[in-house]
């Protein structure tokens, strides 16, 4: 195996590495307005119900305090980043032209005062003022916003 292939592939890497990485930031700034925490809490409670019925044994519940699920929700779940074709030279938060963030059953009709504030909150990330970027595409069916840079 030649020198150039195990650069592409530590390359690659590299890339897939801050995407993720990029996307985890993203998803800090975001988490709040679309309730991920609450929905990933919720669908492990209820596969802990399901899996009790299932098996036929009650839940284990000690003490005075219900029993809780403390689950981290899955950024790649909610947030999806719109790389430039910069970023396969220069990974940077720079080279990112915005973000489809999907939100939760949790969240009441988005508002517009409710989509200004999860804009404003994609544009802190990208390091940008609320005017330089742009609410896209709201779908409220599907529950996903596509915030861009202008």
């Amino acid at each position: 195996m030649g020198l150039v292939p195990i650069l592409l592939v530590g390359w690659a890497l590299t890339l897939l590495y801050r995407l993720i990485t990029l996307t985890d930031d993203c998803f800090d700034h975001v988490k709040e307005h679309i309730r991920a925490d609450q929905h990933a809490g919720h669908r492990s409670i209820r596969a802990q119900e399901r899996a009790s019925r299932r098996s036929l044994t009650r839940p284990q519940a000690g003490g005075l305090y219900q029993p809780t699920a403390v689950t981290p929700a899955s950024a790649l779940r909610h947030v999806v980043l719109l790389p430039s074709l910069l970023f396969v030279v220069a990974p940077t938060r720079r080279h990112v032209r915005g973000a489809i963030i999907h939100w939760t059953a949790f969240v009441s009709y988005p508002s517009n005062e409710w989509l200004q504030e999860l804009r404003d909150s994609v544009a802190h990330f990208l390091g940008l003022s609320t005017h330089e970027v742009e609410l896209r595409s709201v779908s409220t069916y599907r529950k996903f916003a596509r915030i861009v840079r202008t």
